[in-house]
Protein backbone atom coordinates (compact mmCIF):
# COMPACT_ATOMS: atom_id res chain seq x y z
CA UNK A 1 0.00 0.00 0.00
CA UNK A 2 2.56 2.16 0.87
CA UNK A 3 5.12 1.68 -1.36
CA UNK A 4 9.40 2.13 -1.00
CA UNK A 5 11.65 4.44 -2.43
CA UNK A 6 12.24 2.47 -5.68
CA UNK A 7 8.94 0.60 -6.18
CA UNK A 8 5.68 2.27 -6.34
CA UNK A 9 2.71 1.48 -4.19
CA UNK A 10 0.75 -1.42 -5.61
CA UNK A 11 -3.24 -0.82 -4.36
CA UNK A 12 -4.54 -3.91 -6.32
CA UNK A 13 -1.74 -6.06 -4.42
CA UNK A 14 -2.40 -4.36 -1.85
CA UNK A 15 -6.13 -5.07 -1.77
CA UNK A 16 -5.96 -8.64 -1.86
CA UNK A 17 -3.36 -9.93 0.13
CA UNK A 18 -5.75 -7.13 2.77
CA UNK A 19 -8.49 -9.41 2.06
CA UNK A 20 -6.82 -12.59 2.71
CA UNK A 21 -5.61 -11.44 5.61
CA UNK A 22 -8.84 -10.42 6.47
CA UNK A 23 -10.81 -13.66 5.90
CA UNK A 24 -7.99 -14.66 8.71
CA UNK A 25 -9.54 -13.19 11.51
CA UNK A 26 -6.97 -10.15 10.83
CA UNK A 27 -8.76 -6.82 12.93
CA UNK A 28 -6.01 -4.64 11.31
CA UNK A 29 -6.34 -6.05 7.53
CA UNK A 30 -10.11 -5.18 7.92
CA UNK A 31 -9.85 -1.81 9.41
CA UNK A 32 -6.86 -0.88 6.09
CA UNK A 33 -9.36 -2.22 3.53
CA UNK A 34 -11.87 0.56 5.19
CA UNK A 35 -8.85 3.06 4.64
CA UNK A 36 -8.53 2.07 1.16
CA UNK A 37 -12.43 3.11 0.34
CA UNK A 38 -12.14 6.31 2.47
CA UNK A 39 -9.06 7.40 0.63
CA UNK A 40 -9.49 5.96 -3.09
CA UNK A 41 -6.34 3.52 -3.13
CA UNK A 42 -6.48 2.16 -6.24
CA UNK A 43 -10.19 2.00 -6.42
CA UNK A 44 -13.49 4.55 -6.35
CA UNK A 45 -14.09 6.21 -3.06
CA UNK A 46 -16.66 4.66 -1.70
CA UNK A 47 -17.85 6.34 2.13
CA UNK A 48 -20.29 3.76 2.78
CA UNK A 49 -18.26 0.62 1.86
CA UNK A 50 -15.27 2.29 4.03
CA UNK A 51 -17.35 2.78 7.18
CA UNK A 52 -19.11 -0.94 6.74
CA UNK A 53 -15.31 -2.00 6.88
CA UNK A 54 -14.65 0.40 9.58
CA UNK A 55 -17.89 -1.21 11.88
CA UNK A 56 -16.25 -4.78 11.58
CA UNK A 57 -13.15 -3.76 12.66
CA UNK A 58 -14.34 -2.15 15.72
CA UNK A 59 -16.16 -5.19 16.26
CA UNK A 60 -12.49 -6.99 16.07
CA UNK A 61 -10.96 -4.79 17.99
CA UNK A 62 -13.77 -5.19 20.87
CA UNK A 63 -13.20 -8.95 20.82
CA UNK A 64 -9.67 -8.90 20.84
CA UNK A 65 -10.18 -6.46 24.03
CA UNK A 66 -12.70 -8.71 25.53
CA UNK A 67 -10.78 -11.56 25.76
CA UNK A 68 -7.63 -9.95 26.72
CA UNK A 69 -7.05 -6.82 27.41
CA UNK A 70 -4.62 -4.90 26.07
CA UNK A 71 -3.22 -1.01 25.77
CA UNK A 72 -2.54 -1.71 21.65
CA UNK A 73 -6.82 -2.21 21.23
CA UNK A 74 -7.58 0.30 23.94
CA UNK A 75 -5.62 2.98 21.90
CA UNK A 76 -7.06 1.08 18.86
CA UNK A 77 -10.68 1.55 19.75
CA UNK A 78 -10.41 4.99 21.72
CA UNK A 79 -8.88 6.26 18.30
CA UNK A 80 -12.00 5.09 16.51
CA UNK A 81 -14.38 6.63 18.54
CA UNK A 82 -12.79 10.22 18.17
CA UNK A 83 -12.65 9.95 14.81
CA UNK A 84 -16.18 8.16 14.31
CA UNK A 85 -15.33 5.46 12.16
CA UNK A 86 -17.82 3.16 11.74
CA UNK A 87 -19.53 4.59 14.31
CA UNK A 88 -21.01 7.91 15.94
CA UNK A 89 -18.18 9.83 16.96
CA UNK A 90 -18.22 9.68 20.78
CA UNK A 91 -15.35 12.18 22.59
CA UNK A 92 -15.99 10.99 25.84
CA UNK A 93 -15.84 7.01 24.82
CA UNK A 94 -12.66 7.99 23.10
CA UNK A 95 -11.18 9.34 26.47
CA UNK A 96 -12.26 6.94 28.33
CA UNK A 97 -10.46 4.29 26.37
CA UNK A 98 -6.79 6.50 26.11
CA UNK A 99 -7.45 6.89 29.79
CA UNK A 100 -7.22 2.83 30.10
CA UNK A 101 -3.79 2.56 27.79
CA UNK A 102 -2.61 5.78 28.72
CA UNK A 103 -2.26 4.12 32.60
CA UNK A 104 0.21 1.78 31.00
CA UNK A 105 2.32 4.45 29.71
CA UNK A 106 1.35 4.08 26.15
CA UNK A 107 2.59 6.93 24.37
CA UNK A 108 0.21 6.46 21.62
CA UNK A 109 -2.50 7.17 24.10
CA UNK A 110 -0.85 10.18 26.36
CA UNK A 111 -0.63 12.14 23.07
CA UNK A 112 -4.00 11.31 21.54
CA UNK A 113 -5.66 12.00 25.23
CA UNK A 114 -3.31 15.08 25.53
CA UNK A 115 -4.97 16.39 22.23
CA UNK A 116 -8.73 15.78 23.30
CA UNK A 117 -7.33 17.75 26.58
CA UNK A 118 -6.42 20.42 24.71
CA UNK A 119 -9.29 20.73 22.86
CA UNK A 120 -11.75 20.38 25.70
CA UNK A 121 -13.53 17.30 23.67
CA UNK A 122 -14.76 14.37 25.49
CA UNK A 123 -13.18 16.36 28.96
CA UNK A 124 -13.01 19.43 30.44
CA UNK A 125 -10.67 21.63 28.56
CA UNK A 126 -7.20 21.65 30.23
CA UNK A 127 -3.92 23.11 28.77
CA UNK A 128 -1.86 22.23 31.63
CA UNK A 129 -2.93 18.85 31.76
CA UNK A 130 -2.26 18.55 27.35
CA UNK A 131 1.43 19.72 28.27
CA UNK A 132 1.34 17.08 31.19
CA UNK A 133 0.72 14.08 28.63
CA UNK A 134 2.38 15.40 25.20
CA UNK A 135 5.48 16.04 27.10
CA UNK A 136 4.99 11.91 28.77
CA UNK A 137 4.99 10.94 25.20
CA UNK A 138 7.04 13.20 24.07
CA UNK A 139 10.23 11.77 26.82
CA UNK A 140 9.23 7.95 25.14
CA UNK A 141 10.12 9.10 21.70
CA UNK A 142 7.24 9.82 20.54
CA UNK A 143 7.34 12.90 17.60
CA UNK A 144 4.11 14.20 17.54
CA UNK A 145 4.12 14.65 20.98
CA UNK A 146 7.78 16.35 20.42
CA UNK A 147 6.00 19.02 18.06
CA UNK A 148 2.59 19.61 20.06
CA UNK A 149 5.41 20.50 22.66
CA UNK A 150 7.36 22.40 20.81
CA UNK A 151 4.47 24.65 20.34
CA UNK A 152 2.90 25.13 23.58
CA UNK A 153 6.32 26.43 24.52
CA UNK A 154 6.36 28.49 21.54
CA UNK A 155 3.10 29.94 22.18
CA UNK A 156 3.14 29.66 26.24
CA UNK A 157 0.06 27.75 26.66
CA UNK A 158 0.01 24.99 29.24
CA UNK A 159 3.43 25.77 30.39
CA UNK A 160 5.90 29.15 30.61
CA UNK A 161 6.87 30.84 26.80
CA UNK A 162 10.30 29.47 26.00
CA UNK A 163 11.91 29.45 22.55
CA UNK A 164 15.07 27.93 23.18
CA UNK A 165 13.25 24.96 24.60
CA UNK A 166 10.78 25.04 21.23
CA UNK A 167 13.31 24.96 18.80
CA UNK A 168 14.68 22.01 20.70
CA UNK A 169 10.94 20.20 20.78
CA UNK A 170 10.47 21.13 16.53
CA UNK A 171 14.14 20.07 15.52
CA UNK A 172 13.27 16.64 17.85
CA UNK A 173 10.03 16.35 16.18
CA UNK A 174 11.61 16.99 12.73
CA UNK A 175 13.91 14.45 13.33
CA UNK A 176 11.63 11.94 14.42
CA UNK A 177 9.70 12.22 11.79
CA UNK A 178 12.34 11.54 9.18
CA UNK A 179 12.73 8.21 10.88
CA UNK A 180 9.37 7.02 11.30
CA UNK A 181 8.60 7.72 7.62
CA UNK A 182 11.88 5.26 6.91
CA UNK A 183 9.92 2.62 9.01
CA UNK A 184 6.06 3.80 8.36
CA UNK A 185 5.71 5.66 4.80
CA UNK A 186 1.98 7.11 6.54
CA UNK A 187 0.67 9.49 4.30
CA UNK A 188 -0.07 12.03 7.54
CA UNK A 189 3.92 11.81 8.25
CA UNK A 190 4.65 12.77 4.66
CA UNK A 191 2.36 15.92 5.05
CA UNK A 192 3.93 16.71 8.15
CA UNK A 193 7.31 16.49 7.14
CA UNK A 194 6.43 18.34 3.61
CA UNK A 195 4.69 21.30 5.32
CA UNK A 196 7.97 21.58 7.99
CA UNK A 197 10.61 22.33 5.47
CA UNK A 198 7.98 24.21 3.68
CA UNK A 199 7.93 26.69 6.74
CA UNK A 200 11.36 26.13 7.62
CA UNK A 201 9.48 24.53 10.98
CA UNK A 202 12.36 22.27 13.06
CA UNK A 203 14.80 22.70 9.82
CA UNK A 204 16.34 24.45 6.95
CA UNK A 205 13.59 25.85 5.00
CA UNK A 206 13.57 23.08 1.35
CA UNK A 207 10.74 23.85 -1.11
CA UNK A 208 12.36 21.20 -3.48
CA UNK A 209 12.13 18.63 -0.90
CA UNK A 210 8.75 19.63 0.76
CA UNK A 211 7.38 19.03 -2.46
CA UNK A 212 8.67 15.36 -2.78
CA UNK A 213 7.26 14.91 0.64
CA UNK A 214 3.49 16.12 -0.55
CA UNK A 215 4.07 14.61 -3.84
CA UNK A 216 4.76 11.03 -1.70
CA UNK A 217 1.68 11.58 0.81
CA UNK A 218 -0.44 12.74 -2.28
CA UNK A 219 -0.20 9.60 -3.89
CA UNK A 220 -1.42 7.83 -0.78
CA UNK A 221 -5.12 9.97 -1.46
CA UNK A 222 -3.90 12.85 1.37
CA UNK A 223 -6.38 15.48 0.37
CA UNK A 224 -4.23 18.05 2.70
CA UNK A 225 -0.98 17.09 0.31
CA UNK A 226 -2.44 17.49 -2.52
CA UNK A 227 -3.87 21.05 -1.86
CA UNK A 228 -0.28 22.12 -0.31
CA UNK A 229 1.45 20.35 -3.59
CA UNK A 230 -0.87 22.24 -5.92
CA UNK A 231 -0.02 25.69 -4.33
CA UNK A 232 3.63 25.30 -4.03
CA UNK A 233 3.08 24.39 -8.00
CA UNK A 234 0.83 27.31 -8.93
CA UNK A 235 2.94 30.11 -7.18
CA UNK A 236 6.23 29.42 -8.51
CA UNK A 237 7.25 31.52 -11.00
CA UNK A 238 7.55 29.97 -14.42
CA UNK A 239 5.84 26.02 -13.73
CA UNK A 240 5.80 23.19 -15.98
CA UNK A 241 2.79 22.28 -17.84
CA UNK A 242 3.27 19.21 -17.05
CA UNK A 243 3.46 20.62 -13.45
CA UNK A 244 0.50 22.64 -14.21
CA UNK A 245 -1.78 19.64 -15.45
CA UNK A 246 -0.67 17.56 -12.10
CA UNK A 247 -1.78 20.62 -9.95
CA UNK A 248 -4.90 21.09 -11.03
CA UNK A 249 -5.73 17.17 -11.25
CA UNK A 250 -4.14 17.60 -6.90
CA UNK A 251 -6.57 20.38 -6.66
CA UNK A 252 -9.94 18.28 -7.78
CA UNK A 253 -9.01 15.88 -5.66
CA UNK A 254 -8.53 17.65 -2.60
CA UNK A 255 -11.76 19.65 -4.00
CA UNK A 256 -13.55 16.18 -4.63
CA UNK A 257 -12.87 14.96 -1.02
CA UNK A 258 -14.79 18.11 0.06
CA UNK A 259 -11.81 20.28 1.58
CA UNK A 260 -13.56 23.94 0.78
CA UNK A 261 -9.54 26.20 0.63
CA UNK A 262 -8.98 23.84 -2.38
CA UNK A 263 -12.84 23.91 -3.70
CA UNK A 264 -11.88 27.83 -3.10
CA UNK A 265 -8.52 27.68 -5.05
CA UNK A 266 -9.91 25.24 -8.17
CA UNK A 267 -12.84 28.11 -8.32
CA UNK A 268 -10.43 30.91 -8.48
CA UNK A 269 -9.06 29.09 -11.27
CA UNK A 270 -12.10 28.83 -12.79
CA UNK A 271 -13.56 32.15 -12.34
CA UNK A 272 -10.10 33.73 -13.43
CA UNK A 273 -9.61 31.41 -16.36
CA UNK A 274 -5.84 30.50 -15.53
CA UNK A 275 -4.53 27.72 -16.54
CA UNK A 276 -7.93 26.25 -17.41
CA UNK A 277 -10.69 27.54 -19.54
CA UNK A 278 -12.86 30.40 -17.81
CA UNK A 279 -15.87 28.50 -15.99
CA UNK A 280 -18.19 31.05 -14.02
CA UNK A 281 -20.63 28.69 -13.44
CA UNK A 282 -18.35 26.21 -12.32
CA UNK A 283 -16.82 28.36 -10.36
CA UNK A 284 -20.33 29.68 -8.20
CA UNK A 285 -21.03 25.93 -7.85
CA UNK A 286 -17.00 25.29 -6.14
CA UNK A 287 -17.44 28.68 -4.24
CA UNK A 288 -20.60 27.41 -3.01
CA UNK A 289 -19.42 24.05 -2.02
CA UNK A 290 -17.13 25.88 0.13
CA UNK A 291 -18.88 28.76 1.43
CA UNK A 292 -21.53 26.36 2.54
CA UNK A 293 -18.53 25.14 4.84
CA UNK A 294 -17.99 28.53 6.35
CA UNK A 295 -14.72 29.13 3.88
CA UNK A 296 -14.96 33.19 4.36
CA UNK A 297 -12.97 33.87 1.46
CA UNK A 298 -15.58 31.94 -0.98
CA UNK A 299 -17.89 33.62 0.78
CA UNK A 300 -16.56 37.13 -0.13
CA UNK A 301 -15.83 35.85 -3.90
CA UNK A 302 -19.71 34.59 -4.15
CA UNK A 303 -20.62 38.28 -2.93
CA UNK A 304 -18.68 40.06 -5.88
CA UNK A 305 -19.64 37.29 -8.30
CA UNK A 306 -23.42 37.97 -7.33
CA UNK A 307 -22.95 41.81 -7.13
CA UNK A 308 -20.86 42.18 -10.27
CA UNK A 309 -21.41 39.13 -13.29
CA UNK A 310 -24.11 40.19 -15.13
CA UNK A 311 -24.99 36.91 -16.04
CA UNK A 312 -25.59 36.19 -12.24
CA UNK A 313 -26.47 39.40 -10.86
CA UNK A 314 -28.65 38.98 -7.58
CA UNK A 315 -27.88 41.68 -5.15
CA UNK A 316 -29.88 39.33 -1.98
CA UNK A 317 -27.72 36.63 -2.51
CA UNK A 318 -24.38 39.31 -2.91
CA UNK A 319 -25.42 40.95 0.56
CA UNK A 320 -26.32 37.33 1.81
CA UNK A 321 -22.87 36.33 1.26
CA UNK A 322 -21.17 39.43 1.81
CA UNK A 323 -22.43 39.79 5.53
CA UNK A 324 -21.42 35.66 6.14
CA UNK A 325 -17.99 36.78 4.99
CA UNK A 326 -17.79 39.85 6.99
CA UNK A 327 -19.13 38.23 9.92
CA UNK A 328 -15.83 36.18 10.08
CA UNK A 329 -13.98 39.20 10.13
CA UNK A 330 -13.24 39.77 6.26
CA UNK A 331 -12.24 43.08 5.77
CA UNK A 332 -12.51 42.82 2.12
CA UNK A 333 -16.14 41.88 2.55
CA UNK A 334 -16.49 44.12 4.97
CA UNK A 335 -15.64 47.07 2.63
CA UNK A 336 -17.64 46.05 -0.23
CA UNK A 337 -20.55 45.90 2.42
CA UNK A 338 -19.43 49.36 3.53
CA UNK A 339 -19.63 50.62 0.28
CA UNK A 340 -22.67 49.40 -0.74
CA UNK A 341 -24.45 50.81 2.28
CA UNK A 342 -22.90 54.32 1.95
CA UNK A 343 -23.80 54.61 -1.99
CA UNK A 344 -26.97 53.27 -1.17
CA UNK A 345 -27.91 52.41 -5.00
CA UNK A 346 -28.36 48.76 -4.73
CA UNK A 347 -29.34 48.45 -1.23
CA UNK A 348 -31.15 51.09 0.88
CA UNK A 349 -28.69 53.62 1.94
CA UNK A 350 -27.45 53.34 5.43
CA UNK A 351 -25.16 55.78 6.70
CA UNK A 352 -24.35 53.81 10.09
CA UNK A 353 -24.37 50.70 9.10
CA UNK A 354 -21.63 51.79 6.42
CA UNK A 355 -19.31 53.12 9.17
CA UNK A 356 -19.17 50.14 11.13
CA UNK A 357 -18.66 47.96 8.14
CA UNK A 358 -16.15 50.28 6.75
CA UNK A 359 -14.19 50.86 10.55
CA UNK A 360 -13.89 47.21 11.32
CA UNK A 361 -12.44 46.71 7.80
CA UNK A 362 -10.07 49.39 8.16
CA UNK A 363 -9.24 48.85 11.58
CA UNK A 364 -7.98 45.39 10.23
CA UNK A 365 -5.83 47.87 7.92
CA UNK A 366 -7.98 47.98 4.93
CA UNK A 367 -6.25 50.98 2.80
CA UNK A 368 -9.38 51.63 0.78
CA UNK A 369 -11.58 51.56 3.94
CA UNK A 370 -9.30 53.51 5.88
CA UNK A 371 -8.82 56.26 2.76
CA UNK A 372 -13.19 56.52 2.34
CA UNK A 373 -13.49 56.75 6.15
CA UNK A 374 -11.10 59.76 6.01
CA UNK A 375 -13.17 61.22 2.71
CA UNK A 376 -16.65 60.37 4.98
CA UNK A 377 -15.54 62.26 8.04
CA UNK A 378 -13.38 65.13 6.05
CA UNK A 379 -17.22 66.05 4.29
CA UNK A 380 -19.18 65.17 7.07
CA UNK A 381 -21.31 62.20 5.00
CA UNK A 382 -23.92 61.36 7.28
CA UNK A 383 -21.32 61.75 10.48
CA UNK A 384 -20.43 65.23 12.06
CA UNK A 385 -17.81 66.74 10.18
CA UNK A 386 -14.07 65.66 12.03
CA UNK A 387 -10.75 66.78 10.11
CA UNK A 388 -8.58 64.94 13.14
CA UNK A 389 -10.15 61.96 12.51
CA UNK A 390 -10.17 62.42 8.94
CA UNK A 391 -6.03 62.75 8.75
CA UNK A 392 -6.02 59.81 11.31
CA UNK A 393 -7.43 57.64 8.30
CA UNK A 394 -5.91 59.32 5.66
CA UNK A 395 -2.57 59.10 7.26
CA UNK A 396 -3.11 55.33 7.55
CA UNK A 397 -4.22 54.70 3.77
CA UNK A 398 -1.15 57.07 2.94
CA UNK A 399 1.25 54.64 4.93
CA UNK A 400 0.23 51.84 2.52
CA UNK A 401 1.04 53.87 -0.37
CA UNK A 402 -2.60 54.93 -1.33
CA UNK A 403 -1.85 58.21 -3.86
CA UNK A 404 -5.27 59.50 -3.26
CA UNK A 405 -5.42 59.73 0.81
CA UNK A 406 -1.73 61.37 0.16
CA UNK A 407 -3.39 63.92 -2.03
CA UNK A 408 -6.05 64.66 0.24
CA UNK A 409 -3.75 65.01 2.98
CA UNK A 410 -1.04 67.25 1.41
CA UNK A 411 -4.39 70.01 0.89
CA UNK A 412 -5.86 70.00 3.88
CA UNK A 413 -5.12 73.46 3.91
CA UNK A 414 -7.89 73.22 1.24
CA UNK A 415 -10.62 72.72 4.00
CA UNK A 416 -10.65 76.57 4.82
CA UNK A 417 -13.69 77.59 2.48
CA UNK A 418 -16.64 78.05 3.37
CA UNK A 419 -18.80 75.40 0.98
CA UNK A 420 -17.55 72.05 1.94
CA UNK A 421 -18.85 70.37 -1.36
CA UNK A 422 -17.74 72.88 -3.30
CA UNK A 423 -14.45 72.81 -1.77
CA UNK A 424 -14.37 69.16 -2.19
CA UNK A 425 -15.63 69.85 -5.85
CA UNK A 426 -12.55 71.49 -6.46
CA UNK A 427 -9.96 69.71 -4.90
CA UNK A 428 -11.06 66.10 -6.63
CA UNK A 429 -10.97 67.98 -9.96
CA UNK A 430 -7.39 69.55 -9.28
CA UNK A 431 -6.27 66.04 -8.17
CA UNK A 432 -7.39 64.60 -11.47
CA UNK A 433 -5.95 66.92 -13.52
CA UNK A 434 -2.37 66.64 -11.34
CA UNK A 435 -2.92 62.58 -11.99
CA UNK A 436 -3.65 63.09 -15.37
CA UNK A 437 -0.85 65.96 -16.39
CA UNK A 438 1.45 63.25 -14.38
CA UNK A 439 0.53 60.31 -16.41
CA UNK A 440 1.01 62.58 -19.91
CA UNK A 441 4.31 64.60 -18.91
CA UNK A 442 6.40 62.25 -16.82
CA UNK A 443 9.42 61.04 -18.77
CA UNK A 444 11.77 60.43 -15.48
CA UNK A 445 12.94 56.82 -15.38
CA UNK A 446 13.78 57.01 -11.67
CA UNK A 447 9.88 58.06 -11.16
CA UNK A 448 8.73 54.93 -13.28
CA UNK A 449 11.38 53.15 -11.59
CA UNK A 450 9.98 53.97 -8.24
CA UNK A 451 6.01 53.91 -8.82
CA UNK A 452 6.05 50.17 -10.74
CA UNK A 453 8.52 48.97 -7.67
CA UNK A 454 5.29 50.55 -5.32
CA UNK A 455 2.91 48.67 -7.83
CA UNK A 456 4.81 45.25 -7.66
CA UNK A 457 4.52 45.96 -3.61
CA UNK A 458 0.54 46.16 -3.41
CA UNK A 459 0.50 43.51 -5.76
CA UNK A 460 2.85 41.25 -4.07
CA UNK A 461 0.91 41.82 -0.66
CA UNK A 462 -2.52 40.65 -2.55
CA UNK A 463 -1.14 38.14 -4.31
CA UNK A 464 0.58 36.69 -0.71
CA UNK A 465 -3.22 36.72 0.31
CA UNK A 466 -4.32 34.23 -2.40
CA UNK A 467 -5.96 36.66 -5.09
CA UNK A 468 -5.21 38.38 -7.95
CA UNK A 469 -3.50 41.47 -8.44
CA UNK A 470 -6.39 43.86 -8.87
CA UNK A 471 -9.23 41.97 -6.89
CA UNK A 472 -9.34 44.82 -4.62
CA UNK A 473 -9.01 48.10 -6.88
CA UNK A 474 -10.95 50.79 -5.87
CA UNK A 475 -13.91 51.74 -7.49
CA UNK A 476 -13.27 55.46 -7.39
CA UNK A 477 -16.12 57.84 -8.49
CA UNK A 478 -14.66 61.21 -8.63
Amino acid sequence: MFGTDSEEPDFDKAMEIFKSESQKGNVLAVFDIGRMYADGLGIDINAEQAQDYYAKALDGFMFVENKNPWKYTQYRIGKIFAQGLGTEQNYEYAAEWFEKSSAQRYKFSEYSLGGLYYRGQGVEQNYEKAFELYHRSAKQGFPYADFEVAKMFRDGIGTERNEKQSNIYFKKAFVGFEDLEKQNRDDKLQYRLGWMLQNGIGTEKDIVRAKEYFQKSAKLGNTFACYSLAKIILTEENPAEEEIKSAIEYLKTASENGKPFAQYALAKLYYEGKYIGQDISKAVELFTYSAEQDNEWSEYQLGKIYLTEENFKDITSATRWLKQSAEKGNQFAQYVLGKLYLKGEEIPKDVEKALQYLTSSAEQGNQFSQYILGKIYLIGEGVAIDKKTAVKWFTLSAEQGNEYAKFFLENMDKWHEPSVSFAVSRLIYHMSRIFEDNITKCKSPIDLTVDSKLLRKLKQKKMAQGHKPDDYEQNMSL
